[in-house]
């Protein structure tokens, strides 16, 4: 029994000062565990103001979008537009380069035909000419010797 009361009574003094070291360990755990907390709700201010510019930058970006999407479905519209105008262009010369070719190729045609009328036209009065220069050597031969 002497050994429970040597354990008793060393105890007794080691539980006062075991207490304070606890007291002491817990108050020290207590205040890094509110400067931790202060930390934490700084860090939860910050990440939220961060959050918040990053909502803002979210719509402003949204809004950029939504103007280049517009820009985009005018640009469409626009390209729609000017790749008409560009198929309206090219039926338009195709069409003009059809009817050019028609136009030579009936154009070569009649003037085969109006080079063939006008030469024979130019032989015949050629033909006259000689005829009527004919006639008139004639006449003038006629005249010389009926005045001789």
């Amino acid at each position: 029994m002497e050994f429970l009361q040597l354990v008793s009574q060393i105890f007794g003094y080691l539980l006062p000062v075991l207490g304070t070291i606890a007291l002491i360990i817990l108050m020290v755990v207590g205040i890094k565990v509110t400067k931790l907390i202060k930390k934490v709700e700084n860090s939860l201010t910050n990440v939220d103001a961060t959050v918040s510019n990053a909502n803002n930058a979210i719509v402003n970006l949204n809004k950029t979008i939504e103007t280049a999407n517009k820009y985009v479905d005018d640009f469409g519209v626009t390209s729609k537009t000017i790749n008409n105008v560009s198929m309206t262009i090219e039926a338009v010369r195709y069409t003009l380069e059809q009817m050019v070719k028609k136009f030579i190729a009936k154009w070569t045609k009649e003037y085969e035909q109006i080079k063939k009328m006008i030469l024979t036209f130019l032989e015949k009065l050629e033909n006259k000419d000689k005829v009527v220069i004919a006639d008139a050597k004639k006449e003038n031969h006629n005249s010389t010797e009926s005045e001789e």
